[in-house]
């Protein structure tokens, strides 16, 4: 199991797309064979740019949770 590494990169994107624009799109076209490397129950954390993927990413039965904020000042 892979904990904490960058394993794949995509794009570019110009910047006005959006997290989930992007998202949504590379599932969709299944871009690098991602739905081959992740299995249902797989978790990505995400920000919540991504908030707008969430459809996306339960058809692959991927977890996608946002952490909450913390406050400012608190480490």
């Amino acid at each position: 199991m892979v904990l904490g590494h960058i394993v794949e990169c995509f794009g570019p994107y110009v910047a006005r797309d959006s997290d989930s624009d992007i998202i949504n799109h590379i599932i969709k076209e299944d871009l690098e064979g991602l739905r081959e490397w992740t299995k249902p129950g797989d978790v990505h954390v995400v920000d919540r740019g991504y908030r707008d993927a969430k459809e996306a990413y339960a058809l692959l039965g991927i977890e996608a949770p946002h952490p909450a904020f913390i406050p400012k000042g608190v480490s």
